[in-house]
């Protein structure tokens, strides 16, 4: 209707419509389209700089919670041997994609990794410090 569109009689060019004025249109989404993949992103730097500036004020806490709990690295853990270890949790994911597999596969990462679930029973925690790991478990 074109009262609604606030258009008069005269403004419809002989009962066919109304006339629409052209605009110039430059496509602009060359910026988003996926190039070639970098896979040379790793972040272990800034897990081990976290741990640096994290661990004086964590070592504090344990101190005041625990004083007669000796602190260790992982490497000087005895088994069997009560103390504290400073250190980044990471969980082992099986199902988690690995960028060098999906690298070595195919560039177009295989519609999007087709398995979207990454949780599985065989998955472990593992705490880790400048020097070594440890793999996390309970009993009971």
């Amino acid at each position: 209707d074109l009262a609604i569109l606030g258009l008069s009689q005269a403004d419809d060019v002989e009962g066919g419509g109304v006339e629409r004025s052209r605009g110039s249109y430059k496509c602009r989404d060359d910026a988003y389209l996926v190039g070639d993949r970098v896979y040379n992103k790793q972040y272990a730097h800034l897990y081990f700089q976290r741990l640096q500036n994290l661990s004086p004020l964590v070592l504090d806490k344990v101190k005041a919670k625990w004083p007669t709990v000796p602190v260790r690295k992982i490497l000087e853990v005895e088994l069997g041997v009560e103390c504290a270890v400073v250190g980044t949790v990471y969980k082992n994911m099986k199902l988690k994609p690995s960028v060098l597999d999906e690298y070595a596969k195919d560039k177009s990462l295989e519609t999007h990794l087709a398995s979207t679930k990454f949780v599985s029973g065989d998955d472990t925690l593992v705490l880790e410090d400048e020097g070594a790991r440890m793999n996390l478990g309970c009993t009971g």
